[in-house]
Order: structure tokens, then C-alpha cells, then sequence
């Protein structure tokens, strides 16, 4: 191969074995998350009423997590080796919390506002496509945490103030 084609390799293992341990937390996140969610769907196709936690549309992630990924964040900036490897694979794992949550928002606008499903599974496709979308998504959930979007879009359509 040629030593360009060498080096890209070797930067991509590196990176690799540094998030690995938030990859895997990351993918243990998103499982667990999903096996609720696919539960409650299940639940709710059988009638039955017992529905683990609220609807995915109103899904919030506990106040107390921000404080881990603000601090995750800092320590992903410190100058010693170890304790940035922890904060960038904490802020990692907790960004999956958000991006959930994100996803959550996004689906509460779509239903409230009737957006037609062809438009819907385009901005899907293209959030999949483009990895900023995915991060605009986590900037999202982020951000529900201090503005409530979904209250606030209540009540706009309600006629109420902010």
C-alpha cells in the first residue's frame, strides 16, 4: 500500500482504540434505549396498558445528566492524556442520551405539526447522510433541556406567551 494509504490507517486505529470504550457504552445505550421503546410499541399494539414510561415523543432525559456531559466536556479539553481519553468517551455516551432525546423533539414537531411522511423519512435520510445533522439532532436534545421546545410549541398553537 502505499505509506499515505499507511498513515490513514494508522491514525483510524488509533482513533478507534481511544473511543472504544465509548463506542461500546454508546452501543449499549442506544440497545437499551430501543428495547424500551420497542417494548412500550409492542404494549401498545396488544391494547395492553401497561406502557414502559411516557410515549417516545415526550421522552426527556433527567436534569442531573447535563452536569456529566459538562463536565465530561471540560475534561475532554484537559491537557493530560488519561483524562481527556475519559472525557472524550463520556461525552461520547452521553451524547447518545441527547441524540435520543433529540430524535424525541423532532418526532413531537412532526406530529404536532402534520408533516406529510415522505418529508419526514427525507430529513431522516438526510441526518443519516450528513453527520452534522446527527449532531444538530444532539445539540437539540441538549438545548430541550433549558428551552422545553415541545412546551413552547404548545403554547405558540395554544395562543399562550412563552
Amino acid at each position: 500500500m502505499p505509506p499515505q494509504l499507511d498513515e490513514i490507517m494508522i491514525q483510524i486505529r488509533e482513533t478507534m482504540i481511544a473511543f472504544f470504550p465509548g463506542i461500546i457504552g454508546s452501543v449499549f445505550v442506544f440497545l437499551s434505549l430501543s428495547n424500551i421503546y420497542v417494548c412500550s410499541v409492542c404494549g401498545k399494539a396488544r391494547h395492553n396498558r401497561r406502557i414502559i414510561g411516557p410515549e417516545f415523543k415526550q421522552w426527556k432525559m433527567p436534569a442531573w445528566l447535563i452536569w456529566i456531559f459538562i463536565i465530561s466536556g471540560f475534561m475532554a479539553t484537559y491537557p493530560g492524556e488519561a483524562v481527556a481519553a475519559v472525557g472524550k468517551n463520556t461525552v461520547t455516551v452521553v451524547s447518545i442520551f441527547y441524540l435520543i432525546q433529540g430524535f424525541a423533539v423532532m418526532k413531537y414537531f412532526f406530529q404536532t405539526m402534520k408533516t406529510p411522511t415522505f418529508i419526514r423519512w427525507l430529513v431522516y435520510l438526510l441526518i443519516g447522510i450528513q453527520w452534522y445533522g446527527l449532531l444538530m439532532v444532539i445539540f437539540t436534545g441538549l438545548m430541550d433541556n433549558w428551552f422545553d421546545f415541545r412546551l413552547r410549541l404548545e403554547n405558540s398553537r395554544k395562543g399562550g406567551k412563552d
